[in-house]
């Protein structure tokens, strides 16, 4: 199934890199490991069992987790085709990785994997960002209602979800996450008829309840693995048996050596495939190999990870310390997973003391086996995988950010780093690249590589007469859109990360780095700060750039930014408060504060507002920082905005939107209750459109948000927009069926309410083709007008059919609504729309409901026959003929059915016209 162009938007809107290529580079379970769990109890009864639900699987660091979820993800998506287990999506959280560390991602990515195997679902997605416009992927909330309408499709039947480190995943998305799965597993349960569509989550994490103590509100099950230990025993003889053998022929060791070294590591390892790994690694690299020599490298190892951790920083020599530390430090500072490139430069700048004043002099100092070295130095604390450098587990980091720096041992308290001096070394080394004198003029003008263009994206004919919110003009997203062209930009950009191996992260990360290192940071970077945000200065240019276009920034890039809106921008509250000391223009402090407010930048905010920003300035975009952070669901943001006084709860955004608005229309719970809940609210206020919160809340099918809004006095069900529409013929135009559900039970609302085309709920949802929302409107005594028409006297059997809802045709005529052979003021019947559109199974849909007038004839005297035979559809002539249709009847200039298919060249149609025509001769001579 190929993809329309808004459907390739959305898909794009899904995507994150990174994640398959960190599941390839992941060390592949020993074979025979990990499949005891197909075997388990616990999890046959979570994979066969015919309902949604959750297994929990705990474990202390190092005993496997990671590798049963890789396992699973491989074992599941193999035996999916059959009926042994259920299609399998998956998420690998890292605090390490900057798109695996949110439950927003993981929603992104399991959505875009469910879509890629399930093309035709994408309508879900399809119909939210019609209407959201590409911010829907900002919203948790949005991007969880398009999931649960997914797993309510009946056609998907079982899936599952795994997601190994849930522990890993950051606090605040988490706990949404964790919440939305308690309420869907609880709502499944409680349901009176059980569905045939389900959804299996599988989580791993750490033993910490009090962090995910949601979990155990769900009746979960919990497979803990540290609770098997002849299970684990097994797995480590077979992980031993494989490396061991490995590393013992590298060795040289006799088969007497290999026994007694597995043997003892057997003993030893207990239940920790990390304490094991980093043991074989030791022995891999010890210059001596003796058996003696060999048994006491594993002898001297602590069993407990923070003993072994200590006793690997004892073995480093005086010589490397230094070198170790530099490499653990920028490791545990940096953002992501740095490529062997990027560490490079990054420890021969961050090790140096010289001032590097060109790129040339850096890649001059590099190390040229740097990959050795790292093997070497701090070998079993690494992974190094695609080239890429990593530190070997989670646990490392908490080790050496939180034991090791109050450890009483001098020389592993030697080693400990805290998180703001391991976020300053990684900013430091980020701007003294950044401020190299190839960055001082602009490298945009570097020449580009070649570049494959992508797939050109075809327009896409709409429905006839189908309206979206971008068809009417809505300004969805009150955003001015950078529009990339050729995308000369991104060839450029491939190019300048090529060239430049650091470029890339260091642009995207160094204030990010500088915010966290705040309270530590020394004054020789405070002025590195300034000197690399200098308004007008190249670096700033080139950086600011690049950062703005990798990021898919939704605004074109600013004219002018200066030291106060970087630092707002990336949340440097305390370079913000020093700079804000000195005189600074108002029009400089309110765009920081929209930027502040865009960006989630709460202290920088409260800094702002402290030094008299204004809270209703409309300066960039036309968006008040109160709309903006609203828009954005910045929490933290609008609640700082709010506890000023001066803030205007009500004030208007583009197109007249509030701040309500953009919080009901993009999901955003908290901050719509933040908002509503305060006196002076107004959720009644109209937008340009007319559209208020309701509409806003509702067009999104939330239906937590519109029974809030419903519930206020001020708020009108048959409040009509500019199009003369009310909320309830958007939600069945729009097909959402728990909107209009709602919507339906609400006291006086106007079921059969016409715009000003003349169009009720029922004719926008036959329009629109939302055959599931005709079964709502008709299913209950709603007093739904079965026979009304719009202007042009269009009956919802008409449009249905005008445009090729085959599905909605058979529905309406189920329930009797409009008549298959009335005009409408063109003269065309139901029967004319569905051949103009095309669509023989309409037609198919169509005849075979009722008794349609075959032989009726238009204005010009054409029949249904005359029309087919001139657009050449063969299977519609066909049935119209075994109809009864009469192919003699001729049209205004005379011609028959055979006269046009004849001027036409339809030659198998003309044909067939005359075998009928003829056998009817015959019949009656």
């Amino acid at each position: 199934m190929s993809l329309k162009s808004n459907e390739k938007r959305c898909m794009s809107l899904l995507y994150s890199t990174g994640l398959e290529d960190y599941r390839n580079q992941l060390p592949k379970p020993v074979e025979g490991t990990c499949s005891w769990i197909l075997n388990d109890p616990q999890y046959m009864s979570w994979l066969t069992s015919n309902e949604t639900g959750l297994l929990w699987v705990t474990g202390e660091p190092g005993c496997g987790k990671t590798m049963l979820s890789l396992y699973l993800t491989e074992h599941l998506a193999i035996e999916s085709p059959s009926s042994s287990g259920p299609e399998v999506f998956y998420f690998f959280c890292d605090d390490k990785v900057g798109t695996q560390r949110d439950a927003k991602e993981m929603m992104k990515s399991i959505l875009h994997q469910i879509l890629l195997r399930h093309r035709s679902l994408i309508k879900y997605m399809k119909s939210r960002w019609e209407a959201t416009g590409h911010h829907l992927v900002d919203s948790f909330h949005a991007l969880w209602e398009i999931f649960v309408r997914i797993v309510k499709e009946a056609r998907l039947g079982s899936f599952g979800i795994i997601v190994d480190a849930i522990d890993e995943c950051e606090p605040n998305t988490r706990r949404l996450f964790l919440q939305a799965i308690k309420q869907l597993v609880q709502e499944a349960r409680r349901a009176t008829r059980r569905s045939r569509s389900f959804v299996k989550f599988l989580f791993t994490s750490r033993p910490s309840p009090q962090d995910l103590s949601v979990l155990e509100e769900t009746q979960n099950t919990v497979l803990p693995l540290d609770g098997n230990q002849a299970r684990i025993s097994e797995e480590i003889r077979l992980v031993i048996r494989n490396k061991l053998g490995r590393i013992a022929s590298k060795l040289g060791c006799s088969a007497e050596t290999i026994a007694e070294l597995e043997a003892l590591l057997t003993e030893k390892a207990e239940k920790s495939f990390l304490w094991l790994n980093i043991v074989l690694k030791s022995l891999e690299d010890s210059p001596s190999t003796s058996k003696r020599d060999l048994k006491r490298i594993i002898n001297d190892f602590p069993r407990e990870l923070q003993a072994t951790y200590a006793e690997f920083l004892y073995r480093i020599p005086d010589s490397r310390k230094i070198i170790a530390s530099t490499v653990l430090r920028l490791l545990l500072g940096s953002s992501r997973h740095l490529s062997l490139d990027e560490m490079n430069i990054a420890y021969t700048i961050d090790g140096s003391l010289e001032g590097y004043q060109t790129v040339a002099e850096v890649m001059e100092d590099r190390q040229t086996a740097l990959e050795q070295m790292l093997q070497l130095v701090v070998g079993p604390f690494v992974r190094i995988e695609a080239q890429k450098v990593s530190l070997i587990h989670q646990s490392v980091k908490d080790f050496l950010t939180g034991h090791a720096l109050s450890s009483p041992d001098s020389t592993v308290r030697e080693f400990g780093t805290s998180t703001p001096t391991a976020a300053l070394h990684m900013a430091s080394t980020c701007i003294r690249y950044l401020s190299l004198e190839e960055f001082a003029t602009d490298i945009f003008i570097l020449p580009t590589l070649p570049w494959d263009e992508d797939d050109t994206i075809a327009g896409v004919q709409e429905d006839t007469d189908s309206e979206s919110l971008f068809d009417l003009g809505f300004d969805m997203k009150g955003d001015t859109i950078m529009d990339t062209g050729d995308g000369s930009d991104e060839r450029t950009r491939v190019s300048i990360a090529e060239r430049y191996q650091f470029y890339d992260y260091a642009a995207m990360h160094w204030a990010r780095h500088y915010a966290q290192c705040e309270t530590v940071v020394d004054r020789s970077t405070q002025e590195a700060f300034r000197s690399l945000t200098q308004p007008g200065s190249g670096m700033l240019t080139n950086w600011l750039k690049y950062y703005w276009f990798e990021t898919d920034m939704e605004y074109v890039l600013p004219d002018y930014f200066d030291t106060v809106m970087v630092a707002a921008f990336f949340d440097c509250a305390v370079m913000l408060n020093d700079c804000l000391r000195m005189p600074t223009e108002q029009l400089s402090k309110d765009r920081a504060l929209f930027w502040a407010a865009r960006m989630g930048s709460a202290k920088s905010v409260e800094v702002l507002l402290r030094h008299s920003a204004n809270p209703n300035s409309r300066v960039v975009e036309l968006h008040t920082p109160l709309t903006i952070a609203s828009h954005h669901g910045h929490v933290e943001v609008v609640r700082t905005l709010l506890h000023d006084t001066r803030t205007s709860i009500n004030a208007e955004g583009p197109s007249g939107r509030s701040a309500l608005s953009y919080a009901a229309g993009n999901s955003h719970q908290e901050i719509f209750q933040m908002l509503f809940n305060r006196h002076d609210c107004r959720p009644e206020h109209q937008d340009n459109n007319g559209w208020t919160a309701l509409f806003w809340a509702m067009e999104r099918d939330h239906t937590v948000i519109g029974r809030a809004l419903l519930a206020h006095k001020a708020v009108d069900v048959n409040h009509v927009d500019r199009q003369g529409r009310s909320i309830l013929s958007w939600a069945a135009g729009e097909g959402f069926l728990q909107a209009l559900k709602m919507l339906l039970k609400q006291p006086g609302v106007d079921t059969n309410l016409k715009d000003k085309k003349g169009r009720t709920p029922l004719l926008w949802a036959a329009n629109n083709g939302h055959g599931e929302a005709i079964d709502v409107l008709m299913r209950d005594d709603y007093k739904i007008d079965r026979q009304s028409k719009d202007n042009d006297g269009r009956s919802a059997l008409s449009l249905a059919c005008g445009g090729g809802h085959t599905d909605c045709v058979r529905a309406l005529i189920k329930y009797r609504c409009g008549d298959e052979n009335e005009e409408d003021v063109s003269g065309w019947t139901p029967l004319a729309w569905a051949l103009d559109r095309q669509s023989p199974p309409t037609v198919g849909a169509l005849l075979a409901g009722r008794e349609v007038k075959l032989d009726h004839q238009d204005q010009s005297k054409k029949t249904a026959l005359i029309w087919a035979a001139e657009y050449g559809y063969y299977d519609v002539v066909e049935m119209l003929l075994q109809q009864g249709a009469d192919p003699r009847i001729t049209s205004t200039n005379g011609r028959t059915a055979l006269d046009m298919a004849e001027l036409y060249g339809r030659t198998e149609i003309a044909a067939l016209l005359r075998q009928v025509m003829s056998m009817e001769e015959n019949t009656v001579w």
